[in-house]
């Protein structure tokens, strides 16, 4: 089955698989108190001729076996044929099923899916020619406006909804990993100027970087990439000052020597 919807100038076409053909029963009940019959009675015989009832066992030896009644397989397929199923009232009297409910062979759903024991009916589509987070907010707010029955409700899920889920996990750990970084760097410089001096010329290594890539273009393999370091990179060494031990500054003495 085929159906189009328009949403906002974008028509999309829903898909839905073909029905399984099932017999469907309609007890009537003004019949049913005529002729003195239960609902649940005739429930029962048509539970019998579809799954079986057993009525007696055999014994063979000192194997036992169930005998269990069941309507033929031809006639549970042929609407007249179950119609002719024979009901015996409190009464005694026999009344064929078909006095006493409409049997029809209709087209039902070709599964019914259930989520923690709550039916659920699942509806895709494919989105094209625009944004697919305005598309899932639009229809959200179309569907919104749905009278739905009581008991009823929808959720929207797929790529947008993953995607809303990554955001929202990502932003509270980017923040924790930016404050653990502030610390971290806190501890190595010692003082905040110098980190301060670090945290500004973040936006300007960054940006020599880039530049630094696209003027000298792609580099020749592994070798020539560890060799040349970007030069925004430099910038945030030359930025911040060194502290020098005691040995570094001898050997810077006697170098100047």
């Amino acid at each position: 089955m085929e159906r189009e919807c328009c949403l906002s100038m974008l028509i999309t076409l829903i898909v839905a698989p073909g029905g399984m053909p099932e017999m469907l029963v309609r007890l009537r009940p003004q019949l049913l108190v005529q002729f003195g019959f239960l609902p649940v009675d005739v429930l029962s015989a048509i539970n019998t001729a579809y799954e079986g009832t057993m009525a007696a066992q055999t014994y063979d030896g000192n194997r036992i076996f169930g005998v269990s009644v069941i309507l033929d397989p031809a006639d549970r397929l042929d609407p007249e044929a179950l119609g002719q199923l024979l009901l015996r009232n409190a009464e005694g009297n026999l009344v064929p099923l078909r006095e006493l409910a409409s049997i029809t062979l209709e087209t039902g759903r070709y599964a019914i899916l259930h989520d923690g024991g709550r039916r659920e009916q699942i509806v895709t589509c494919n989105v094209a020619g625009r944004a697919l987070d305005s598309f899932v907010a639009q229809a959200q707010r179309t569907i919104s406006a749905l009278k739905l029955p009581a008991g009823t409700y929808i959720e929207f899920a797929g790529a947008a909804e993953a995607r809303a889920s990554a955001l929202r996990k990502i932003l509270p750990n980017s923040t924790i990993a930016a404050v653990l970084i502030f610390i971290l760097l806190y501890f190595a410089f010692g003082n905040l100027r110098n980190l301060v001096l670090v945290l500004i010329n973040i936006p300007f290594a960054l940006v020599g970087g880039v530049l630094a890539r696209a003027i000298r273009g792609p580099s020749d393999g592994a070798q020539g990439a560890t060799h040349h370091r970007p030069e925004g990179i430099r910038s945030v060494e030359s930025s911040v000052p060194k502290r020098q031990t005691g040995q570094d500054q001898q050997v810077e003495r006697g170098r100047r020597k």
